[in-house]
Parts: structure tokens; sequence; C-alpha cells
């Protein structure tokens, strides 16, 4: 749980901080992958039984109240260069360098439904 909010290194680091497991970054993304597979394999087998036109869909009427929040991460390079880079009339700035080893950061980004935008199933 803690790679959805952190990258694997302060992951790792949280996770020897706060429940006393020495884990590496990458045992962090191991874990991470196979979680992401096995939830993946499930939402594939809900999707394949709601679009099986004989199945029956779940009645909504008296669902709980239910918050949905997905997360996910990408790597974003990172342009250093000492000044900002400024166009002079219609000139065309030539292409930026390639981004630089080491240059990388994780970046987040989340989805939060509350319970007033859920939706009917379909049939």
């Amino acid at each position: 749980m803690l790679t959805v909010a952190a990258p694997y290194t302060l992951a790792a680091q949280l996770a020897e901080l706060l429940l006393g497991v020495e884990i590496s970054a990458m045992g962090i993304w191991k874990v991470a992958q196979r979680l992401g597979e096995s939830a993946a394999r499930y939402s594939e087998g809900l999707s394949q039984y709601h679009a099986d036109s004989h199945s029956e869909g779940a009645s909504t009427q008296d669902a709980p109240p239910v918050v949905v929040l997905s997360m996910d991460g990408s790597m974003l390079g990172k342009q250093v260069r000492q000044q900002r880079r400024r166009r002079q009339g219609g000139e065309t700035l030539p292409p930026l360098p390639p981004v630089a080893e080491g240059q990388f950061q994780e970046v987040k980004i989340g989805v939060l439904l509350l319970p007033s935008e859920r939706v009917e199933t379909s049939h």
C-alpha cells in the first residue's frame, strides 16, 4: 500500500520505519507488480462477467456508499537548465537535449469517486 502514494525507494524506507520490515526498493516493486497483476485479473474477470448478456447485474439500490480511490505513478524526465529558453519573434527553438540519467522523478496521480458519483451497473 505504501507504493500507492510514495516512490519505491521511499516506500521501502517507510516499511522499515513504520512496520519494522526491511525490504529493498526492488522488493517493493515486485510486490506491487504481483498485487497489480492480481487486481487486473480480478477487474478483467468482472468485466467479462458484466459483458456476458446472460449474467444478472447486481442491484445498486442497497449498495453501501463507497469511496473509490485509484492511484498510479509514472517516471517524468526533468530538463535541468541554467536559464529559461525564450522565443524571439517567430523563431523556432531547437529541440531540448535528451534527459540525463538520474534526472527522472516519479510523479503520482489519483482519482477519487465519491458515493454521489456512483452509477448503476449496465444490463
